[in-house]
């Protein structure tokens, strides 16, 4: 999905409203992702720890 583009068909304001929706929506997909990661690498590091390595 991409940023919608104003062509002058929608009110500015419902325009301004689906770009900030297109943002939290991009933002609470990047930071589940950066969670995501930060648990693979600490389950990582952990398991490298509990064994001795």
């Amino acid at each position: 999905m991409d940023i919608p583009k104003y062509d002058g068909n929608i009110h500015p304001d419902e325009w301004i409203n689906d770009i900030q929706k297109y943002l939290k929506l991009r933002y609470t997909v990047l930071k589940n992702f950066v969670i995501h990661l930060k648990r693979i690498f600490l389950l990582q590091y952990l398991n490298v720890q509990i064994k001795g390595y």
